[in-house]
């Protein structure tokens, strides 16, 4: 059976991902990055989902990753990146892709699966698509058997925040186990639904006239 890398965070785009996996008929191998700063709420989220899987579940320490306003909290502003949102990190992609690539290479997968939406795809420099392209290029450049190719691919690359909410219902997604929120957990369990990741996710739900399990 073909594998693939799945970049995966707990959250509903990255799940739903997990799920097209599977669908299509590949053998996933789950791999998380635990970056400072990281909500706790949201690594326990990506925790109880994987006691329903039986497939390999990566946990790459990188605390020294870290944001715009962590760094800034330390001293060192990013000059450059002023417009960018506070939750910017410098050369996020290529260190987390390079390290998926090594994941592939070592369980011979065939591509590396990244939930990304199509609004995400111009928010910061290094999630545009010609990045990805050429990142691709260089990945299958530095392949130790040069007859093999990795491939990333975006399977909710077209699709709006309703469209992936429908696919998850589509494919059987346990969403009231997935984590949107940008915040930890209240004290009874539950998402702030005030937050970016709250809001669209909210209004996800609310075009397709579906109740949410998770956000009441």
């Amino acid at each position: 059976m073909k594998k693939a890398i799945v970049l995966y965070s707990g959250g509903l785009d990255s799940v739903t991902s997990l799920y097209w996996v599977k669908n299509q008929g590949y053998s996933p191998i789950a791999l998380s990055f635990m970056e400072h700063g990281r909500q706790k709420s949201e690594i326990k989220a990506a925790r109880k989902l994987m006691e329903r899987w039986d497939i390999p579940y990566i946990e790459i320490p990188l605390e020294f990753i870290m944001q715009k306003d962590e760094l800034q909290k330390i001293g060192i502003n990013l000059s450059g990146a002023t417009d960018l949102p506070t939750v910017y990190i410098p050369q996020k992609n290529l260190i987390f892709y390079s390290i998926a690539a090594y994941y592939a290479e070592i369980y011979k997968a065939e591509a590396i699966i990244v939930g990304l939406l199509s609004f995400d795809f111009n928010i910061f420099p290094d999630n545009s698509l010609e990045f990805f392209e050429r990142l691709e290029n260089i990945i299958n450049i530095g392949l130790s058997n040069s007859s093999k190719t990795i491939k990333i691919i975006f399977p909710l690359k077209t699709m709006g925040k309703s469209e992936v909410i429908q696919l998850a219902f589509d494919l059987g997604v346990p969403m009231e186990l997935t984590w949107s929120c940008y915040e930890e957990e209240d004290d009874n369990g539950n998402p702030c639904g005030k937050c970016k990741g709250c809001l669209e996710r909210r209004q996800g739900f609310k075009k397709l006239n579906a109740n949410d399990p998770l956000l009441k």
